[in-house]
């Protein structure tokens, strides 16, 4: 069973296991989402100290994203799992960017504590180049032969904005780096769908606003 894998492996009970993960990989997160965080990779015999599940705010909601590392694994193990291409990047374009410029006041609450609030106090033009494209191809094992898919995914479809629509930090960080996840998530979303999860990862939402059903404002107060 799941729960004997888990204690196998990382030798936890499991009031030792929610300490440890809210103390090293989960430190902000609440009781609740971190036991949602075990039941979760009990459900797919994972052991949760791998971090293959984030917990993620999206306004006053958390929520549990799948990461990139769920679905390389769950590919894995599906046994038919020949290997990714290496990506491949479409030109390189260079654009200007209003980047915001932040102010943070601090402010008083009424039962007297304090809060940091946010304040776009301007905008400064940033020149950023970052690749149109990137094209993954996964490989897979079907009746004893080797079949592939391909997907490609453009940048400006993916990346997460700052208001105005600049890049955040991460995204003007690793251009080529993030672009890529997005397109191998894709990739063994489409190949392997009866294996890997059909729900958005953690690499792909990053800084972005959650739609399900309801909208959530991922830049609320």
């Amino acid at each position: 069973m799941a729960v004997q894998a888990i204690q196998l492996n990382n030798q936890l009970n499991q009031a030792e296991l929610m300490e440890t993960l809210k103390a090293s990989l989960y430190p902000d997160a609440s009781d609740k989402m971190v036991t949602l965080v075990i039941n979760y990779c009990k459900a797919l015999k994972l052991d949760p100290i791998m971090r293959v599940v984030h917990i993620v705010k999206f306004g006053n909601k958390e929520v549990l994203l799948p990461g990139i590392g769920l679905y390389r694994t769950l590919a894995y193990r599906s046994g038919l799992y020949a290997g990714l291409s290496e990506p491949e990047y479409g030109p390189t374009i260079t654009e200007e960017f209003q980047k915001p410029i932040i102010k943070w006041n601090r402010v008083k609450k009424p039962d007297g504590t304090f809060y940091n609030k946010k304040e776009v106090v301007g905008h400064e033009s940033v020149k950023f180049s970052y690749p149109e494209w990137c094209k993954i191809t996964a490989k897979k094992i079907v009746q004893h032969k080797v079949v592939e898919t391909t997907s490609i995914e453009y940048w400006k479809e993916n990346y997460a904005s700052l208001e105005g629509g600049c890049p955040n930090e991460m995204w003007m960080k690793r251009p080529h780096g993030q672009i890529s996840k997005c397109t191998e998530a894709q990739c063994l979303r489409k190949m392997f769908p009866e294996f890997v999860p059909q729900q958005p990862t953690f690499e792909e939402m990053e800084g972005k606003e959650l739609i399900n059903h309801d909208y959530i404002d991922a830049t609320a107060e």
